[in-house]
This record gives C-alpha cells, structure tokens and sequence, in this order.
C-alpha cells in the first residue's frame, strides 16, 4: 500500500513539472515569436563634417532594448506610440547597433548618411521603412511578412548585387496591398519585385 501511495506521488509531480515545463516553453516561443532583431552600422554624425556625434532613429514599437555598440543599452517601453532614439558617442568611429523589439512595425533612420548598413530581421508586424538619404551599401530583409513601403532612395552605394538582395527579401503582395518600393534600381531586374506585388518608384 505505501508503495502504491509513493509511486502515485512520484507520478504526481512527475506530470506536474512536465505541465510546467511545456507552459514554459508556450510562453518562451510566444515571446520569441513577437521579437524582431534590426541590426545598424555607421558612423556617428559622419554627414557634412558634423561634430555633434550621435546616432538616431525614430521607431514605432511595444517595447525596445537598443545596444548602442558602445557598452550602452537603453530598455525602452514605448507601447506602440512612435519615439525617437537618440545616443551620443564619444567620437565618430564605426558603431553597430543591435536592436531586440516587441511588435515593431514602423522605422525611420533620419537621411544624414550616417548609416552604412540595415539588416531587418524576424521583424513580423513592420509595415514601413523609411531609410532615404544615407550611404547603404546593405540593406538585408530577413522575413518581414507584413511590409507594405519600402523607400530606400538616394542611397547611391547600393549596388547591383544589394539592390538584387532587397528585392529578394521583399514579401509576396496582392495588388489590393499597394505595396510601393522607392530605390535606385542600379540595374537590378525590377521584375524580381513587380511579380511579387510590388511597384517600383511609382509616382
């Protein structure tokens, strides 16, 4: 009899840490599933022979957590009300900003051409980038279903291989979507974008 009662209590909480664990592991890959990763790199107020070293952006999201490459971590709760982000550096050597966000679903990088490149990953609610006027040579979209607007234009080091790459990442669109991408196209095949659903500088 106390054999059965142990084996019975043994069980118990066997089942029970295993509830746990998978409710654990629910809510781990529920979390997971909202963060979107945005990786930057450029140079501190490297427009115009500025001096005032900083770095910036404006951004709509639930929550960010922004590493500003230099040992500075800001962990900010917008709640979806759209903010701008700025950090002041000690000079303008190259920086790389790391960006771990809730529910990002608009960015803007100010056209100062301080930024060289863009990555956009696992970024699931953002519908639009604005990142006009810098100096891009890379700008990579990894997984962005819900984006509608893309305007990446007046970045001039964008090659015919990086523009190809954008094209690549852009989400499959209905027409009804109106989807619109802004870009010199520097002769990457449009057609990559339009047969996704996607006008290419319209007026």
């Amino acid at each position: 009899m106390k054999r059965y009662i142990f084996i019975t209590l043994i069980s118990t909480i066997f089942f029970s840490l295993l509830t746990l664990s998978c409710e654990k592991n629910n809510i781990d890959n529920n979390s997971n599933s909202k963060t979107s990763q945005v990786e930057i790199k450029g140079y501190p107020g490297s427009y115009n022979n500025a001096t005032y070293n900083k770095m910036y952006f404006t951004a709509t999201a639930d929550k960010l957590i922004i590493d500003w490459g230099d040992g500075s971590v800001d962990d900010i709760t917008p709640n979806g009300v759209l903010q701008e982000f700025v950090h002041q550096y000690q000079n303008q050597n190259f920086q790389t900003i790391t960006i771990s966000s809730e529910n990002l679903s608009y960015f803007y990088g100010y056209p100062e051409h301080m930024y060289r490149e863009f990555r956009f990953k696992n970024c699931l609610q953002l519908k639009e980038i604005n990142c006009y006027g810098h100096s891009l040579t890379v700008l990579e979209l990894d997984n962005v279903p819900a984006l509608l607007l893309l305007n990446a234009s007046a970045n001039y080091n964008l090659n015919t291989s990086a523009v190809t790459t954008i094209f690549n990442g852009l989400p499959i669109r209905k027409v009804s979507d109106n989807a619109k991408i802004y870009i010199d196209t520097s002769g990457a095949d449009e057609s990559i974008a339009t047969k996704k659903g996607w006008s290419v500088n319209p007026n």
